[in-house]
C-alpha cells in the first residue's frame, strides 16, 4: 500500500514538474524561441541580443516564435497574455512558413502602427532564409521608435573618440542635404554578396529620409575585404556610376592602408561635396567631375623654373647685343628713296565659308547611374570593391 502511495505521489510531483516546465516556456526572460530547431546556437544567440537590445531602449519586448505545431501556438499565446502589463509583440511563424500571426500587448499597437505588412515582406521575401526573416522583423521594429545610428562600428575599427567625431559629421552633413549618411562596418557578410547586404541594411533599419528614402550607405566587411556603397532616392542622382568610382579612387586606398578614420572622413567630406553638386541640376558624371586642386609644391616650382628660365633668355639675347651701340637718330635706320608708293587698289576675290554639324550628345555620353531592385522592392544604385 506504502508503495503504491509513493508511486501515485511520484507520478504526481513529475507530472506538475512537467507542466511546469512546458507552461514556463515564456516566464523566463528570453524572447526568442525555436521549437523546431531551424536557427542555430550563434543565429539564435544574436536575435536574442537584438531583441534584448530593443527592450533595453525602449523598454518594449519583442518576442518571436518559429512554431512546430498548432499546440505551439495556443500554449504561448496564452502564456503571452498571462505576464501582465507590458508593451509587448508576438510574433509566431510556422515551421513551414504555412502559419503566422501578429499579437499585441500593451500600447504595442499604438507604438508601432500597423505592422503586418513589414512583418509579412521580412518572412516571405525568397531568397529569406529564417534567421534573416527574423532579423528584418527585429530591425524593422527597432526602426519604429527612430532611426538607428548612421555609424554602425561592428568591427571596432574605430577608437571612442573617432567614433564620436565621425558620428557627429555624419549626423551634421545628413540633416542638412535631407538624405542619410551612413557608414556600417561588419566582421562578415554572412554568406551574403556586398550588394545584397548593404541594401538589406539600409532598407529593414529605417533609414533614408522622405517619400524616396533618399540616402547612401557604406558597408565594410573585414572577412571578405569587400567595400559596398548602396544608394537609394536622390542619392541615386546625385552619386552616378562615374561619380562613385571618382569617390573610391580617393578612399578605398586608405582603407586598404589601414587608415579607417581617414577613409571614413574622406568618404562623408565627397558625399557631402557630390551631393551640393547634384542641388545645381549638373551632378558630377562623366565629363563633369570635380577638378583636382593644384598642389602647393607647384606654385614655388613653377615660379623657380619661370625665373630660371627668364634668367636664361634674357642673358642670352644681352649676350648678343654687346658689341651694338645705339644711334641716337632715327633717319641713320632708313635708306634713303628706297620704298616709293604709285597707286593704292583693294579688290574683293571671294569667300569661302565651310559649315560643319554640331555632333548631338548621346545620353550615353551623360553617363548616370545604374540601378537594380533589393529584397525589399526599393530601387538601389551603387558600387563595390575589394580594399
Amino acid at each position: 500500500m506504502m508503495k503504491k502511495l509513493l508511486s501515485f505521489l511520484l507520478a504526481v510531483f513529475l507530472a506538475f514538474t512537467l507542466i511546469g516546465i512546458v507552461s514556463a516556456d515564456m516566464s523566463s526572460q528570453t524572447l526568442i524561441y525555436d521549437e523546431v530547431g531551424l536557427l542555430s546556437s550563434n543565429e539564435k544567440s544574436k536575435l536574442e541580443e537584438e531583441a534584448q537590445a530593443i527592450y533595453k531602449e525602449h523598454q518594449f519586448k519583442s518576442y518571436l516564435l518559429i512554431a512546430d505545431s498548432y499546440d505551439d501556438v495556443t500554449q504561448y499565446t496564452t502564456d503571452f497574455f498571462k505576464r501582465g502589463k507590458e508593451d509587448a509583440i508576438l510574433l509566431i511563424i510556422g515551421k513551414s512558413k504555412d502559419y503566422r500571426t501578429i499579437c499585441y500587448k500593451g500600447k504595442a499597437k499604438e507604438l508601432l502602427g500597423d505592422f503586418w505588412d513589414t512583418f509579412i515582406k521580412g518572412v516571405y521575401h525568397s531568397n529569406s532564409s529564417w534567421y534573416d526573416s527574423a532579423h528584418r522583423s527585429l530591425t524593422a521594429i527597432a526602426a519604429k521608435f527612430g532611426p538607428l545610428k548612421r555609424l554602425v562600428d561592428e568591427a571596432d575599427l574605430l577608437s571612442d573618440v573617432e567614433e564620436k567625431d565621425l558620428l557627429s559629421k555624419l549626423d551634421e552633413i545628413s540633416e542638412r542635404q535631407k538624405c542619410d549618411l551612413v557608414i556600417v562596418t561588419v566582421k562578415d557578410l554572412g554568406g551574403k554578396t556586398p550588394e545584397a547586404f548593404a541594401d538589406d541594411y539600409f532598407d529593414y533599419n529605417g533609414y533614408g529620409q522622405g517619400e524616396d528614402y533618399s540616402g547612401l550607405l557604406l558597408l565594410l566587411s573585414m572577412k571578405e575585404r569587400d567595400w559596398h556603397i548602396t544608394t537609394t532616392g536622390y542619392a541615386i542622382r546625385a552619386f552616378t556610376d562615374a561619380g562613385l568610382e571618382y569617390m573610391s579612387d580617393r578612399f578605398v586606398p586608405k582603407l586598404s592602408n589601414g587608415e579607417y578614420e581617414q577613409a571614413f572622413s574622406s568618404f562623408a567630406e565627397l558625399s557631402d561635396k557630390f551631393l551640393t553638386q547634384a542641388k545645381t541640376d549638373k551632378p558630377y558624371d562623366k565629363g563633369n567631375l570635380p577638378k583636382e586642386p593644384l598642389s602647393w609644391i607647384w606654385v614655388p616650382l613653377s615660379l623657380g623654373v619661370g625665373l630660371v628660365t627668364a634668367f636664361v633668355v634674357v642673358s642670352s639675347m644681352a649676350g648678343q647685343l654687346k658689341s651694338v651701340e645705339p644711334d641716337v637718330a632715327a633717319t641713320n635706320y632708313i635708306v634713303e628713296n628706297s620704298l616709293t608708293v604709285t597707286q593704292a587698289e583693294e579688290k574683293f576675290l571671294y569667300k569661302t565659308v565651310d559649315k560643319v554639324a554640331r555632333p548631338k550628345e548621346s545620353k550615353s555620353s551623360s553617363g548616370g547611374s545604374s540601378t537594380h531592385t533589393s529584397s525589399s522592392g526599393r530601387t538601389h544604385g551603387g558600387a563595390g570593391g575589394k580594399f
